[in-house]
């Protein structure tokens, strides 16, 4: 969705992601999620570089939450 610049959607699956992450207690997972929700809210529909940089962030930080709770789950 973010490589498209469908912005409201990656919104959205951030928001989905927190959520369940929590349920499922991946609490880091789930902080950065809604770290990169905060950000996609507060840039609105066209997020500049810097923002853009933050999200490229958070979204590395998520993968890599991902794939530690991916290990966890073994």
């Amino acid at each position: 969705m973010i490589a498209q610049g469908e912005w409201q959607g990656a919104r959205r699956a951030a928001h989905k992601l927190c959520g369940s992450a929590g349920i499922y207690g991946f609490g880091a997972l789930g902080c950065a999620a809604a770290a990169l929700e905060e950000i996609l809210i507060a840039s609105e529909s066209d997020p500049d570089v810097g923002a853009r940089a933050n999200i490229r962030a958070k979204l590395d930080e998520m993968y890599t939450e991902a794939n530690r709770a991916a290990l966890e789950t073994r």
